[in-house]
């Protein structure tokens, strides 16, 4: 049996304290997705997580989401897939995450959709030209 005090760290010894590690939940990747290929993006607070190829990088056609057009796989914090979204609208420019656990998905041309966690559309608006910024970012 391990002692209990090896489980404790040190963070600021002269001033005791300490800290505790343990494992909350365990990963449930798909063992056919190599995260490296794919960009991520997590909402805050342990919210879901969304990812899409990043398309700087060379996958194989046969790997999931190798297409012409992107897939967004939505997961949740432990990996376990929630939701895709099949992309059929134009070049995406960011994605991010609202308070409300929205992914907000900005495409080059302004237009700004809007999903709930689950992969489920909600709306659409525009916030103007922005295709300026995916040069000036080399995305």
């Amino acid at each position: 049996m391990a002692l209990v005090a090896s489980e404790w760290h040190p963070l600021s010894p002269e001033k005791g304290i300490f800290f505790r590690k343990f494992e909350v939940d365990c990963m449930q990747w798909d063992g056919q997705l190599n995260l490296e290929d794919y960009k991520l993006y997590a909402a805050p607070f342990g919210g879901p997580v969304a990812l899409i190829r990043d398309s700087r990088r060379i996958v194989r056609v046969s790997s999931i989401g190798a297409s012409a057009k992107p897939f967004i796989f939505l997961f949740t914090p432990s990996g376990r897939e929630i939701g895709v979204i099949k992309w059929n609208s134009g070049p995406i420019l960011e994605l991010g995450w609202s308070d409300t656990e929205d992914l907000i998905v900005v495409q080059e041309d302004g237009q700004v959709l809007l999903y709930d966690y689950l992969g489920n559309y909600r709306r659409t608006f525009a916030m103007g030209q922005v295709s300026f910024l995916a040069r000036s970012r080399n995305l």
